[in-house]
């Protein structure tokens, strides 16, 4: 294993653990504290703080290092060496790229599902939710199957791949089509449904506002306040899948399109940096919604009456 390799694994290690302890306590509250008023808020937050708990937990038991001058990964982690490491290391980065497509298209049907519940807030009527819940399903069909055959269609067999010389270790290798359109269909299609996402959400975001503004004089002020709050919350906690999950995997799509044999480094940031929106939307979480905020006082004022009770009883069994 190369220092850079090491190095890569030792952060992995450090970063994922790290996330995981913010995920998985967060995701708990939200389920079992979420107000009924909030449900749908705690969809959104469950759906993109699930997204991310699935990839580090991945990360936890396989992590693919990008190998150098060549479009291959090297498989590490508890994984590594127990045979069948080429397709075990395309079903984990194949997971992980699948997990980030959904959670993309998750987020684009949240933002047109609240634009369609603003625009019949003068009705009063509620979109139809077993047409919701067909359209949530066929849309994430659809973005699966598509990306599901470009990722086929872009596997090349370590046996086969044009290796550049005989230096390079072969051992827990997977490795991708290098050049061709193969290859372009998967990097396309990753940037189009991440790009496509950041625009339409601009869309979604604008429509809304404007249907609110044009519809001021029909509904209550209260209604026209909650509903812009419940746009910012969505934006704010949006900015972190899209900055620190949808653009590191952008780039490193885009690296796959690029002849240049310094780009590994590229994907070594990238795979890094995707892991880690996870602990800024957890605070957010609490620092923006009341009722989380409230859980979490309510602990720290019982993990201070408990601690406060130790150290009363620590004095008095030392006196």
């Amino acid at each position: 294993m190369s220092d850079d390799q090491a190095l890569f694994a030792l952060l992995i290690r450090c970063f994922t653990i790290f996330n995981i302890c913010f995920d998985a306590p967060t995701i708990l509250i939200i389920i079992k504290f979420t107000p009924k008023n909030m449900n749908s808020m705690a969809y959104y937050l469950l759906l993109i703080l699930g997204w991310n708990l699935l990839v580090n937990a991945l990360f936890c038991f396989g992590h693919p290092y990008p190998v150098d001058s060549v479009d291959c990964f090297s498989l590490g982690g508890p994984l590594s060496g127990l045979g069948q490491s080429e397709l075990i290391g395309h079903i984990w980065l194949g997971t992980i790229l699948f997990a980030a497509a959904n959670c993309a298209a998750g987020i684009f049907m949240t933002y047109h599902y609240r634009y369609m519940a603003i625009k019949r807030i003068k009705t009063n009527e509620e979109p139809d939710q077993k047409s919701v819940i067909i359209y949530f399903v066929c849309l994430h069909l659809a973005i699966s199957g598509l990306f599901i055959w470009t990722y086929w269609m872009s596997i090349l067999s370590v046996d086969s791949y044009p290796f550049p010389d005989d230096s390079i270790l072969r051992n827990d290798l997977f490795c991708y089509v290098p050049y061709g359109s193969k290859m372009l269909f998967l990097s396309v299609f990753l940037v189009t449904v991440f790009g496509l996402t950041s625009v339409c959400l601009s869309i979604f975001v604008a429509l809304s506002l404007y249907e609110l503004n044009k519809n001021a004089h029909i509904i209550s002020e209260q209604t026209a306040r909650i509903q812009r709050k419940y746009i910012w919350n969505l934006i704010i906690f949006s900015v972190f899948p899209l900055v620190s999950g949808g653009i590191p995997l952008m780039l490193l799509s885009i690296s796959f399109m690029l002849p240049d044999t310094e780009s590994h480094y590229m994907r070594i940031v990238c795979m890094i940096v995707l892991l880690d929106y996870g602990p800024f939307l957890c605070v957010f979480c609490f620092v923006r919604l009341r009722p989380y905020r409230s859980v979490l006082k309510r602990g720290f004022r019982k993990v201070k009456v408990i601690v406060g009770k130790s150290v009363v009883e620590s004095s008095t069994h030392v006196e």
